[in-house]
């Protein structure tokens, strides 16, 4: 379904989003207001069609236009991540300074595919599969209040983008692990993984990195329970001093609601929220965590081609509500380019 929209109606999707002054007696409220309600019906049904899809598919162009930086950086932190047209070519260069690489690995959407990289190649190219994600809003309160609800829809569409980006990331360093191409000191995969654990696979990354910190991704539950026990080690031969608890970590472990660095590692926790109605689901998973060497580019490599695409559009009927669910592709390439520059861990005993 390819829907083109006016450039006046593209403005004024950003106009929208970015006013904080916005109300529905101005100029664009009134707007917006007017689509959404020759959109929808407040009985929760379409009352038209052509509408409808120019509502949805504005909010995906303004969420393309207006990627937010905050969402985004989940992404550059751990990868490699370009932007490009849809009928690009792009290439990754495979001559580590330290050890060649040897295979490639890219997400497909419905699992990962392995490359072999020959001895005599210095570059690779990126592979546009075509990925898919949904979002839904509530049609009763897009009718109700278009102005937030558009605002919102437009959040969503980017949020739900760079958390299916991020399920693609850990799909192939998962598979990597696997099938044994990290290496053996840097990652682990048993449950409870001790501090001392932890520390072993921080120091053969400072190692590979000459000294510079890695980065970690994983969700606030793996995190704070390594932030746990790097607080509970106590000095040798003591029940009673701790070994690696500083003033500023007792603080941060009473106080902030994320841990910003374990040991030596700067620690990044993923925006994972529930996805169900009794705060049992989430998207990503809690027990795995990512480790990128610092001081060199990452092995991740993350490419999209061209825009997000309305793939469809639909009106899903519940008992308590009626909600509209849009399925969003774009063309995007995930690529973990096998290294030593990389850890990964697997504790089975951290769980929501």
């Amino acid at each position: 379904m390819e829907i083109t929209l006016k450039p006046e109606a593209i403005q004024l999707g950003k106009r929208v989003y970015n006013s904080k002054d916005i109300n529905s007696e101005s100029k664009d409220g009134q707007a917006i207001t007017e689509l959404a309600h020759k959109a929808i019906n407040a009985n929760g049904t379409i009352n038209n069609l052509q509408a409808f899809r120019d509502l949805n598919q504005l909010i995906v162009t303004t969420a393309e236009q207006l990627q937010q930086p905050n969402r985004q950086q989940y992404i550059d932190l751990v990868s490699d991540y370009k932007k490009v047209g849809v009928n690009d070519i792009m290439q990754y260069n495979v001559e580590d300074k330290i050890t060649k690489v040897t295979t490639a690995l890219t997400a497909t959407g419905t699992g990962v595919n392995f490359t072999k990289v020959p001895s005599f190649t210095s570059r690779v190219y990126a592979t546009p599969y075509k990925h898919q994600f949904g979002i839904k809003y509530s049609i009763s309160e897009m009718y109700s209040d278009p102005i937030n609800q558009f605002k919102n829809a437009v959040d969503l569409v980017n949020e739900e983008k760079v958390r299916y980006i991020l399920s693609q990331i850990f799909a192939v360093v998962r598979e990597a692990s696997a099938n044994s191409k990290i290496p053996a000191k840097q990652k682990s995969t048993v449950a409870n993984i001790t501090f001392q654990g932890f520390k072993a696979i921080e120091t053969a990354l400072l190692r590979y990195s000459k000294n510079v910190k890695p980065v970690m991704i994983a969700d606030t539950a793996l995190i704070g329970s390594l932030a746990d026990k790097q607080a509970s080690v106590m000095v040798t031969g003591s029940t009673t001093v701790p070994m690696y608890l500083t003033d500023d970590m007792r603080k941060s472990l009473l106080t902030d609601t994320t841990i910003e660095q374990i040991s030596k590692t700067v620690a990044i926790s993923i925006d994972n929220p529930y996805i169900d109605n009794m705060n049992s689901k989430v998207e990503l998973p809690v027990d795995e965590a990512i480790l990128i060497a610092g001081g060199s580019a990452s092995p991740i490599k993350v490419t999209e081609f061209g825009d997000m695409a309305l793939l469809s559009d639909i009106i899903q009927q519940h008992i308590e509500s009626e909600e509209a669910f849009l399925k969003i592709a774009y063309k995007v390439d995930v690529t973990l380019l096998l290294n030593r520059a990389i850890g990964y861990i697997k504790d089975t005993s951290v769980v929501l």
